[in-house]
């Protein structure tokens, strides 16, 4: 994925959009290993006025959305992609592709929407 840890903000940077919230701990460390924030906050995960808690929110650096319902993150990823494409931003290239035939999901009713 193309991002900088130091620019989370980047505006043409790969998007990972996680709905199902309570799957964030892989996130974190995802986050901590590319350097959005130090590993050792991995250890306050779930702590009163920890900055990672159960479920992904903006507060924490390289997180694209807070979560909720399973199944929201179909709606945020066309809302991104039709953003794009109203401001001509490509994210798509030869080597990366935003929503393809390899996109996945698990929520009944985000499959059912997309039937």
């Amino acid at each position: 994925m193309r991002h900088k840890p130091d620019n989370p903000s980047w505006p043409i940077r790969d998007r990972f959009i996680i709905s199902k919230g309570h799957g964030c701990p892989v996130l974190y460390v995802t986050l901590a290993n590319c350097v959005y924030f130090p590993k050792e906050e991995l250890k306050t995960f779930r702590e009163l006025g920890s900055q990672l808690q159960g479920n992904a929110h903006v507060g924490v650096p390289g997180v694209e959305l807070s979560t909720g319902s399973v199944g929201q993150g179909l709606s945020v990823a066309v809302g991104i992609a039709l953003g794009a494409k109203i401001r001509k931003v490509a994210f798509n290239t030869d080597f990366h592709t935003f929503v393809n035939r390899h996109n996945y999901t698990q929520s009944s009713k985000a499959w059912t929407v997309l039937l």
